[in-house]
């Protein structure tokens, strides 16, 4: 930060110095201010031109050139490189993706490091000669002295090693860091090359292209927190998108990386929401496929309920303000036998800032458990207000449930007149009917819409 400072100063101070030592009046002044304007994007950009240049003179392959813009600005692909240009952005890069074991790559890295400030001072040099031609107006000579200026700042500035932002180094912090740890270095280049390769899938995932789910999980297998968290959210947008029997046979590897260590929170919640609502499904399928119990159930497995529950904590624990997440918990808790918690879960669950498939989710599961609680009354007035999302997964399963427990228990059975002078005995009651049980979902998809697709826009 300093140092950010320090150039900052000094490019305005020269501005104000320069012309009055000269006594360039005020088309001195204007002129100076006019190439603080201008030059500093022209020397950002030979900055980045000069680390460009050295990298394809010392062949290390080039996978993205900035300069000038940001996260946002579009860029456009000649090759295997992306150039994204801009003005008054702050993304100013150059990525290369050489083979981690190759042939003096130290050496070659910090050849291309350096020479982006050298081309810096270079042009600072070449101002700071012609101003000293003669006949050259005052005016004139202060600009190409301001300019000498801007260009020596971001040369000297950009080869002192500090941190100019979160997670971003200095050409002379990255050059010290190739010269006193190159394994660690080589080893940041292998995590980048497997990124690269990661976002290249999910570019492909974007545009609706043939995605190689094989390379996606062997990149799973990464020692590397990163790549595997982002390869594992790539494959499970893919399983998404293909279908339950695909996400399904992915769900071991997934849930693996999931609840890893170093997984990042979001990463986390953003693979096991579609997990744990696979699993929902699959548990109602199995109860479909079971024989009904002397009480005329069908209880879910034990086991299936236990491990969707262990899946839906952690995630709950990763995000607590996820709402699907929370809702596919509230539903796991009522095959329990537990509404009261499944009630409380979604009770607490904030709806006002929620994706509308989400509402309808949350609001469809509070009606199973009211049911289950016997509200039947609040049950309907929650299924009317998740009316809007008739076609979800979860409202279906609501209506099928709250039109089982209103449906009126049957007639008593009459029986035939008594004979004379005895006591007409009472009319047998029939037994209550059985208490029905979540119906099955036997081919019903499990509820896509209430979660939002798992992979992020790509960069």
């Amino acid at each position: 930060m300093l140092v950010n400072w320090v150039m900052v100063l000094g490019t305005y101070g020269g501005a104000v110095a320069i012309p009055m030592r000269l006594h360039g009046g005020p088309v001195g002044y204007a002129l100076c201010v006019l190439v603080v304007v201008l030059g500093r994007p022209v020397h950002i950009l030979a900055h980045e031109v000069g680390h460009l240049t050295t990298a394809f003179l010392l062949r290390l392959p080039v996978t993205e050139f900035s300069a000038g813009g940001d996260q946002w600005t579009p860029g456009r692909t000649w090759g295997r490189v992306t150039v994204r240009l801009g003005l008054g952005g702050t993304v100013h890069r150059i990525r290369t993706a050489p083979m981690p074991d190759g042939r003096l790559l130290p050496i070659r890295m910090v050849a291309m490091i350096v020479s982006g400030p050298v081309a810096n001072l270079a042009l600072a040099a070449v101002a700071v000669l012609v101003s000293r031609r003669a006949g050259l107006p005052i005016a004139g000579r202060a600009a190409l002295l301001e300019g000498a200026v801007v260009g020596a700042l971001i040369g000297l500035g950009n080869l002192v090693p500090y941190r100019p932002g979160p997670g971003r180094l200095s050409d002379g912090a990255n050059a010290l860091h190739w010269i006193l740890r190159p394994g660690r270095s080589r080893g940041a280049v292998a995590k980048n090359r497997d990124i690269d390769r990661v976002r290249a899938h999910q570019q492909a995932y974007a545009a609706g292209r043939p995605v190689d789910r094989d390379e996606l999980r062997t990149l799973m297998e990464s020692a590397d927190p990163a790549v595997a968290g982002l390869a594992a959210l790539v494959l499970t947008g893919v399983d998404t998108r293909l279908g339950d029997a695909e996400l399904f046979a992915d769900a071991a590897r997934l849930r693996a990386v999931a609840l890893a260590p170093g997984t990042d929170r979001t990463v986390t919640v953003r693979i096991l929401s579609p997990l744990v609502w696979v699993l929902i499904g699959e548990i109602f399928r199995e109860v479909a496929g079971r024989p009904l119990d002397a009480e005329g159930k069908r209880e879910p497995d034990p086991a299936l309920v236990a491990d969707g529950v262990q899946l839906a904590e952690a995630g709950f624990a990763a995000d607590p303000g996820e709402v699907p997440m929370r809702s596919a918990l509230a539903l796991l808790r009522i095959l329990q036998d537990r509404p009261a918690a499944a009630r409380d879960l979604v009770l607490k669950a904030d709806l006002a800032d929620a994706q509308p498939a989400a509402r309808v989710g949350a609001l469809s599961v509070r009606a199973i458990a009211e049911c289950e609680l016997g509200d039947l009354a609040q049950a309907r007035r929650l299924v009317e207000a998740a009316a809007q999302g008739r076609d979800g997964y979860a409202f279906r399963l609501a209506t099928r449930v709250l039109a089982a427990q209103e449906q009126p228990p049957p007639a008593a059975k009459k029986q035939p007149p008594p004979a004379a002078k005895e006591q007409p005995p009472a009319a047998k009651e029939q037994p209550p009917a059985a208490k029905e049980q979540l119906p099955p979902a036997a081919k019903e998809q499990p509820p896509a819409a209430a979660h939002e697709s798992p992979v992020p826009a790509a960069e």
